[in-house]
């Protein structure tokens, strides 16, 4: 399962941001991120408000995720349906940029977010903050 492949293979300072899996976090033993109820809202909230894909990017640094769990197949039907084209579009080149697949199980993805390295960092803050004046 995608919580075994956690549990054994991502380092002990990662922290996984978990979206439509189900409550499994109580599985988990390494760090992760997991709203109870709505528990997509932050991810829907990020990618919804997001102007360009590196928005999501700094996102994730601000909450110091390293990876993403999420339940595609869920998502298809329950999220992606309920963001705008263009929003869904930014996501797509934030997935294509900045995620790597590492691990994939009945409809569950795991995804590594790519570390931009502290000078790109930095232009992707200044960037965003341009994009958002």
């Amino acid at each position: 399962t995608s919580i075994a492949f956690i549990n054994k293979n991502l380092p002990d300072d990662s922290k996984t941001y978990m979206v439509y899996i189900g409550a499994v976090g109580y599985y988990c033993k390494k760090p992760f991120f997991q709203e109870s109820v709505f528990e997509e809202w932050s991810f829907l909230k990020t990618v919804s408000e997001a102007n360009t894909p590196e928005d999501i990017l700094l996102w994730f640094y601000g909450q110091q995720i390293t990876h993403f769990l999420i339940g595609e197949q869920v998502a298809e039907i329950y999220l992606y349906p309920y963001i705008k084209k263009e929003a869904l579009h930014n996501y797509a080149e934030f997935k294509k940029l900045y995620m790597t697949e590492l691990f994939s199980h009945d409809g569950t993805i795991l995804y590594k977010i790519q570390s931009a390295g502290q000078k790109n960092k930095n232009s992707i803050i200044k960037k965003s903050l341009q994009a958002k004046s």
